[in-house]
Parts: C-alpha cells; structure tokens; sequence
C-alpha cells in the first residue's frame, strides 16, 4: 500500500547503516525506483494490482555545483606531466577532448579505436568488484555509442600504440602485447583510482595554481568546452551518451551563463519598439 512505501521511504530517511550515515536523497530515490521496477514485474506476472510506488514523491536533491577547467587550466596542467609517464599524458588529453566516463576509458581496447575513420566505438565497461576490474555493459542502452576524434588525438594514440608495448615490457613482466588495453600502463588492468589520484599529485608537486578536480570532471570540462564552442544539446548529449535530452539540460544547463541575455539582445534588430 502507499502508506508503506511512504513509511518505508521515511524508515530510511531516519536509520543509520553500518557506515554510521544516514542515507541521502539521492540513494534513497533509487532505492525506491528499484522497489518501483520490482512491483512492475509483480503487475506483469499478475502478483499485484497496482503499483504502489507510482503514488510517492522523490525526495528533493539538492544539485551539486559541477567542477571542471577551462581550456587554459587544463594546458596548465598537461604541461607539467612527468614526460617519463607518457599514459599519463594520453589519458588525461583523451578524457578532456572526448568526455568518456572512466570505466569506459579504462575498458577500451585497441580493436575499439578506429584510426583511419577517426572514431571510438563505446560498447562495455569495467568496474572494480572485490578488488578485481570486471568488464560489463555500458551504463544504459544509449551508452553504447560512437564518438568521433580530432586529428591530433587519433595521431597521439597511433603514437601511443607504438610505444606502450616496450614501455611495458621494458619495466614489467608476464606482458602479453597482443592483448593490451589503451591505457594500461602495467602487468594490471588499468585502475582509474591510479589515474585519479595522480590528479593531485602532480597539482601539488608542481604547486600549480590549479583547483583539484576529480577524474569525473574531465567528462564536465569537456562538455563545458562544447558549451563555449556553441555545440547543440543534442551533439552533446549523443556525445556523452545520455539517455535523453532533459539529463544532459538538467545537468549542464547552468553552464550556459549567457544564453538567456543574448536571446533577448536578439529582439534588439526589430524595429518596432516604441512609446
């Protein structure tokens, strides 16, 4: 009935996991559309009459502000990369200039790059469980995807390719160089914690006058570049993958500062205003 799902939703809102922190709105909305998908099935195999989750708000979450750099910062930061580390380099500039989420990055192999077309074919995903990198499917249906790459990306990973297997095989054992994945740079599979956290360090170690950023936000600074080369919603959102339009809107829409002002100047070339 609604009235449990609503004492439900309320229960959560209250307890207190192992983890000693109450639940956000966030993980407690989701854990209600689980519950929500569960009593779809139940309707379909004639279990239950009605779905009673249909009839409960979501809680209201309250957006976080979307870090990223702008062009200048992120060249501010590529410049300073250990040149003994070339992965690094290629990662980063191919995170900024695509906005692929990491797990997909981390799961390219080489068979996904094109090069004589200039694009990246997007079709699974890799997840740390239990310690140890799975492959799956992408996020959602329209995860699966192909994006395309400029000249000058598509010449540094040709580059790239050329030199990861003895890079590798140079510095580690058991390297099998007919099976390496795009930004492995170890025996392992390629960690984006590892790519992550090598953020901070090299901000820190060369006390650059750089906010920190997560290895999220690469995928926000490149939509926040798209946004300031006057790219479509729909350009972007086919880019990243998203499942519809209003996600990509909801998301980014704050970062079109001016849009509102120079629509309006617009009506400035009609002669017709007068008292």
């Amino acid at each position: 009935k609604k009235q449990q799902i609503y004492d439900f939703q309320q229960f959560l809102l209250t307890s207190k996991p192992k983890r000693k922190e109450t639940l956000s709105n966030k993980t407690i909305n989701m854990i209600i559309i689980h519950l929500q998908k569960l009593f779809n099935v139940a309707m379909k195999e004639g279990l239950s009459y009605e779905n009673p989750c249909n009839q409960i708000d979501k809680l209201k979450v309250q957006k976080k502000e979307i870090d990223f750099w702008t062009l200048d910062e992120f060249t501010t930061f590529i410049s300073h990369i250990d040149k003994n580390k070339p992965f690094l380099k290629v990662f980063y500039q191919f995170a900024f200039f695509t906005g692929m989420r990491a797990g997909e990055m981390i799961a390219l192999t080489w068979s996904d790059i094109d090069f004589y077309n200039q694009t990246v074919r997007i079709n699974k995903s890799a997840k740390l469980i239990n310690g140890n990198y799975v492959t799956t499917t992408p996020k959602t249906e329209s995860s699966n995807r192909y994006i395309t790459i400029n000249s000058k990306i598509t010449a540094m990973l040709k580059k790239w390719q050329e030199i990861q297997p003895k890079l590798l095989i140079d510095n580690f054992q058991n390297i099998d160089s007919d099976k390496l994945l795009v930004f492995q740079y170890s025996e392992k599979h390629p960690s984006s914690d590892y790519y992550s956290k090598q953020i901070k360090k090299i901000i820190v170690k060369n006390n650059l006058n750089l906010k920190p950023i997560r290895l999220h936000d690469f995928r926000h600074s490149h939509v926040a570049l798209l946004i300031h080369n006057n790219e479509k919603n729909t350009t972007i959102k086919e880019r990243l993958g998203h499942s519809s339009i209003t996600t990509t809107i909801d998301t980014y829409g704050h970062l079109y500062p001016n849009s509102q002002k120079s629509m309006s100047d617009k009506f400035d070339n009609y002669d017709i205003f007068e008292l």
